[in-house]
């Protein structure tokens, strides 16, 4: 035998070892069985809908020899958790936010017991809090509305929404309330977006929260009718926010929106995918490996994810993370 072939049979198996070490990352898996499993979103009419089908399709086209996995209208970020702990078996997957997956294992309000059988798998898009005020009232930060006892006319989120929990978390972290307002001699308008928007337009408020996804229509909106100023968060609200909660320093580039001339540094949280722990390592790593190749599909289904990067999956997630997404972030050195 010529010396050349000796060559070629001795790195055929090396080939091999190497094609196997380097997995599924670069390689097409094959379709496995899998049952039939839900995963639990937000309204039909929502961003986060859209989201969980888009993911669900790729999973099931690209790893499942079936339609195993179909997003269905969820709960939300408070609901979510305790639906895919408690609810029908097949709800295996749901979106959510830290705080409210940190809550829910530890038993903490809004629950009513733990729920320690969730698991994290990663962060999407990250929703960004907002305080915006009239210029006139002369605030830079979020802590003079207490020092100054201010009775604003604020317009803060919806009741059972992220953003309406947020509020209060911080409110409470400088030691005051929203029902203090009212003490003050201001008003609390819970409203949607949409509405606190115009109500800010038709200066019938003198500032209002935002907790939403970046960069943000709505305050885009808001701030061409009429420009505020653009709050940040102080340092010590959001260290409490991270350590307690699972949020996350956000930052706002300088020229983001209309008015706003200067970096802004505030709190946020991501997006965070999660499954119950008995769903298999196999089907997990699967559904990361599914999420993480797939930006592109996620920026036409939501243009939020157009400042969103793969290898940011493993931040903000609060929880344990689940053992099948491990596997896929140590094979990328992500973790």
């Amino acid at each position: 035998m010529r010396k050349n072939q000796w060559k070629v049979l001795w790195a055929l198996p090396l080939a091999g070892i190497i094609l196997l070490s380097w997995g599924s990352q670069g390689l097409a898996l094959e379709k496995i069985k899998a049952p039939q499993m839900a995963f639990s979103t937000g309204s039909v009419s929502g961003s986060w809908f859209p989201i969980g089908a888009v993911i669900s399709d790729e999973l099931n086209k690209k790893h499942l020899k079936s339609y195993a996995l179909t997003a269905v209208p969820g709960a939300g970020g408070v609901g979510n958790p305790k639906r895919v702990s408690i609810g029908d078996s097949n709800i295996r997957f749901g979106i959510s936010f830290a705080c409210f997956l940190i809550a829910a294992v530890d038993g903490k309000a809004p629950y009513d017991k733990a729920y320690p059988d969730l698991r994290a798998i990663c962060s999407l898009v990250t929703n960004a809090f907002y305080l915006i005020g009239d210029k006139k009232l002369g605030i830079t930060t979020m802590g003079e509305i207490k020092d100054r006892k201010l009775g604003l006319r604020l317009g803060v989120d919806t009741p059972g929404s992220t953003g309406l929990f947020t509020t209060k978390l911080i409110f409470s972290e400088m030691g005051s309330s929203l029902d203090d307002i009212k003490k003050w001699g201001g008003t609390v308008n819970s409203v949607g977006t949409a509405a606190r928007v115009n109500l800010w337009k038709d200066r019938h408020i003198d500032a209002w929260i935002g907790f939403i996804n970046h960069p943000a229509s709505a305050i885009s909106q808001a701030q061409a009718a009429r420009s505020g100023k653009i709050i940040g968060l102080e340092e010590p609200l959001r260290e409490n926010l991270k350590k307690k909660w699972g949020y996350i320093d956000y930052i706002i580039p300088a020229g983001t929106y209309k008015g706003q001339d200067k970096e802004i540094v505030t709190t946020g949280l991501s997006m965070v995918l999660f499954a119950k722990e008995n769903v298999s390592n196999d089907i997990v790593y699967r559904f990361t490996k599914t999420v993480a190749e797939m930006k592109d599909k996620l920026v036409k289904t939501n243009g939020a994810f157009k400042n969103w990067e793969p290898q940011d999956m493993i931040k903000g997630l609060g929880i344990n993370v689940h053992p099948g997404a491990i596997q896929y972030y140590k094979e990328r050195g992500w973790m």
